[in-house]
């Protein structure tokens, strides 16, 4: 039951230590057998990582392109994908390492509050400015 765990584990700061502990050494090993099978297969790949910042591996990567999104949206997208709450909502992205600390790291911002074919025509522009110095 994915609504009632997720509802635990982001209703208590404990709670959430300990799903990261169990979690996050396989997550960890797994996410970085991929990226090395990317990296002798691929010139140039992209990887989709929740949480990137808050589990570190911002080092493991050449580029990050950061894909940004205000809370005011973020947190209508969550509520209407997830079905939550305002305050279920607001807990998870709480949970989260606020956008102005994410964005030092970044490569490249892609703003995301437009909709998903303002989002793809940015991405598809990315990839072809990359593509252009590869």
């Amino acid at each position: 039951n994915r609504p009632k765990l997720g509802q635990l584990i982001f209703s208590s700061e404990e709670m959430r230590y300990q799903s990261a502990e169990i979690q996050g050494k396989i997550i960890r090993e797994e996410l970085a057998a991929k990226r090395d099978c990317l990296a002798k297969e691929e010139d140039v790949f992209f990887m989709d990582i929740p949480l990137l910042f808050e589990n570190d591996y911002q080092d493991w990567f050449d580029q990050i392109w950061l894909v940004a999104v205000s809370p005011q949206v973020q947190g209508q997208r969550l509520m209407k994908r997830n079905h939550l709450s305002a305050e279920e909502a607001g807990m998870r992205i709480a949970s989260q390492m606020p956008l102005a600390e994410k964005l030092p790291y970044a490569s490249l911002v892609i703003d995301n509050n437009g909709n998903i074919d303002d989002l793809k025509k940015k991405v598809k522009g990315a990839i072809k400015d990359l593509a252009n110095l590869v």
